[in-house]
């Protein structure tokens, strides 16, 4: 969209799609990028090159003023510094360094002309009105943002039923807050309206198509529908979130995850293949995820590549319990740690096991106070 933009704040939810795979191997599949470190690309980006051209004319604009002294001379020079750090950094994202520019860019500008005298009522007029409709804009967004907050914060408390009502109230004030939509989504599931909660997440994933989380929960919540109803509609509809999301972020794993298990569970081989198949370069997989993946296999007469799978996901397992269970054992949790260890046990959790009896962690560091339970954890 080169005219129009992806809209504000698209670039993080973009970028992992066409992310490349060096990041991923030296930086880990976390890694976050907020900004493009050069402005005007995220401009364009965000809100279309037209915007962008105004920008640019503005700043132009701004330094062909004559005159002023040695004082607008430093403000041209503070101007040409800020346009070339634009190019390597996000200057305008950041709210103190963009309030200099624009008001450094302000004081340049030229006065307006005097209107005339027989406009001059209609400007006042038309500014009056303009300051009403933002006065009553910004009312009704403090407004909303307060029953949001309220929402949120019963919601964080586990009261589910009780975040619906305010959380409501926010969206009619104003209906483009995506956030609001998914917190809503997320009170009405937490109830137990699986339905209404799907249309919440929809209308939160239509504000931002971008975003992997508000097509996961679309997913997830109209796949517990398809396996209430067995509803063929909820079927479709979860397997098109997920689909949309992979195609955003193919590293997403919890995407490919549930995805992959939807697509076996329905025995649909084209969808399994897109969640179960070919991976790009750097992508993380989880336990769970090798696991449905050699299961696939297995469905395509792979045997082979399925066993060998299945270990890597035993392996992968193995080690996220023993890292588990370390830390357990760092936080004194001696029985937690000893369960994971016993469900490790063979394979790294071996050797797991006698570190938590020897008092120490897989790594060899010392804990606080030794453990001597050998026949609980080897038994």
């Amino acid at each position: 969209a080169p005219l129009r933009g992806h809209g504000t704040g698209a670039l993080p939810v973009l970028f992992p799609a066409v992310q490349p795979p060096a990041l991923f191997r030296s930086l880990g599949a976390a890694l976050s990028v907020n900004h493009a470190h050069d402005d005007y690309a995220e401009t364009a980006c965000d809100l279309g090159l037209p915007v962008l051209g105004l920008l640019l004319a503005a700043g132009l604009l701004a330094l062909r003023s004559v005159g002023g002294g040695p004082l607008a001379d430093g403000l041209r020079a503070s101007l040409v510094a800020a346009a070339c750090s634009m190019g390597t950094n996000f200057v305008l994202y950041v709210p103190s360094s963009a309030f200099f520019v624009w008001t450094f860019a302000g004081f340049l500008s030229p006065p307006p002309r005097a209107p005339r005298r027989a406009g001059a009522r209609a400007v006042r007029v038309a500014a009056c009105l303009l300051a009403l409709v933002v006065g009553w804009g910004s009312a009704r967004r403090f407004a909303a943002l307060a029953w949001y907050n309220e929402g949120a914060a019963r919601l964080d408390r586990g009261q589910a039923a009780p975040a619906v009502a305010p959380l409501t109230h926010a969206v009619l004030l104003a209906p483009l807050e995506r956030h609001a939509w998914q917190h809503l989504g997320r009170a009405r599931e937490l109830r137990g309206d699986l339905a209404t909660a799907v249309a919440s997440y929809q209308a939160a994933e239509r504000l931002g198509p971008y975003h992997p989380i508000t097509g996961l929960n679309v997913g997830r919540t109209a796949r517990e529908l398809w396996r209430r109803t067995k509803d063929r509609a909820w079927l479709d509809l979860a397997l098109g979130a997920l689909e949309r999301v992979v195609r955003i972020n193919p590293h997403q794993t919890d995407a490919r995850e549930s995805g992959g298990e939807l697509a076996l569970e329905a025995a649909r081989p084209e969808s399994a293949a897109l969640f179960l198949g070919a991976v790009p370069e750097g992508f993380q997989p989880s336990p769970a995820w090798l696991w449905l993946r050699a299961k696939w296999q297995a469905r395509r007469g792979e045997a082979a590549e399925a066993r060998a799978t299945m270990g890597q996901g035993d392996r992968l397992a193995a080690r996220v319990e023993a890292q588990d269970a370390e830390a357990a054992l760092r936080a004194g949790k001696l029985e937690e740690a000893v369960a994971r260890a016993r469900r490790t046990y063979g394979n790294e959790g071996e050797g797991l096991g006698w570190a938590v009896v020897e008092g120490v962690t897989v790594s060899g560091e010392p804990v606080d106070e030794p453990r001597e339970n050998a026949e609980a954890v080897t038994s």
